[in-house]
């Protein structure tokens, strides 16, 4: 018990909304711009006929891809920091932020449906053939987390902002894996993230004075 003489029932009412339960999750991807049949398309493998497949059957509605997402992991943001000695020991300043990329795992079908999802995605960021990249306005888009309560209802909201992934994992054969599912691994990166308590990038701070863009000391 989290607290000496803490009855059960008070416990639980601190729980409001009720324990959150890392299996009440969904997800949803979008293909980026770059997969398409217009004039600016980049990516062949879609305009071979693989556009309105991609987007029909993983996109529409409850899309398999996201049905298939079977784990997620919500992001993280660090601040990053330096020194500062002002005539006292030092403490950190923060001057930026970083995100380490997200981790998603699908069931697939037999065709390998969630990996030729993201092979079509990944192949709008580079062109095989010449290993040359694209715009990054082609191949990014957001990615939607939620996390949900025991009826399904949405109680946390978080988005990738123009997300791309940056790697698809390997998957594995064998003849002794029976009665077993493939997974598909695949690891996006994004440019940062926001959630339900945010305003936008709205400014919080309750400083009048211009906002300043911090940087470490030039050394």
């Amino acid at each position: 018990m989290g607290a000496v003489g803490l009855s059960v029932q008070e416990f639980i009412s601190y729980f409001g909304a009720g324990p959150g339960r890392p299996n009440r999750f969904r997800v949803e991807f979008n293909m980026p711009p770059g997969v398409g049949g217009g004039a600016n398309f980049v990516n062949l493998m879609a305009f071979a006929g693989q556009t309105a497949k991609v987007q029909g059957q993983y996109n529409s509605g409850r899309g398999a891809i996201n049905i298939m997402c079977n784990q997620a992991t919500l992001p993280q943001r660090s601040l990053i920091t330096y020194g500062v000695n002002q005539n006292s020991a030092e403490f950190r300043v923060p001057y930026s932020a970083s995100y380490d990329p997200v981790t998603f795992t699908f069931y697939a079908d037999s065709t390998l449906n969630s990996r030729t999802y993201f092979e079509i995605w990944q192949s709008t960021v580079q062109n095989i053939q010449n290993n040359s990249m694209n715009y990054p306005s082609e191949f990014v888009a957001d990615v939607h987390m939620y996390q949900m309560d025991s009826r399904g209802n949405d109680t946390y909201y978080c988005k990738l902002i123009e997300a791309w992934p940056m790697a698809i994992g390997s998957v594995e054969l064998s003849m002794s894996a029976e009665n077993q599912i493939h997974n598909t691994t695949v690891t996006m990166a994004y440019k940062y993230w926001t959630s339900q308590n945010d305003d936008d990038g709205v400014n919080k701070s309750t400083n009048t004075q211009p906002s300043v863009n911090a940087s470490p000391p030039q050394t």
